[in-house]
């Protein structure tokens, strides 16, 4: 099934790849334009892998993820990674790594 469904996306049938963890490495897929994180990694070098497909051979495209109070602990280095890669930062994010910026306050989300 799984070798199915990556052919079928890689040929372009299908426009959508919904995955779990197990497909986060090892898939050569070209042109992606979109990484939705629903359940954020449990470390950044995952987050990298996963939202770098994004960004093959000079490709650019889009990476959404969805952070909560739980992911508090990696707030402050995803805060870094994306500083570094000239993204914005969301306030809530650095507020969640202790950084400021009137982010929501330990346990109000």
């Amino acid at each position: 099934d799984r070798d199915w469904t990556l052919k079928q996306f890689k040929e372009g049938r299908s426009n959508i790849l919904v995955a779990t963890d197990v497909a986060a490495r090892g898939l050569d897929v070209k042109d992606i334009q979109l990484v939705a994180n629903f359940d954020f990694p449990n470390n950044m070098e995952d987050y990298i892998h996963r939202v770098g497909r994004t960004g093959r051979a000079g490709a650019k495209g889009y990476a959404i993820s969805f952070v909560t109070q739980k992911h508090g602990r990696i707030a402050r280095e995803l805060s870094k990674i994306l500083e570094e890669s000239g993204n914005v930062v969301p306030a809530a994010l650095r507020g969640m790594s202790g950084g400021g910026g009137g982010g929501y306050g330990r346990g109000r989300y």
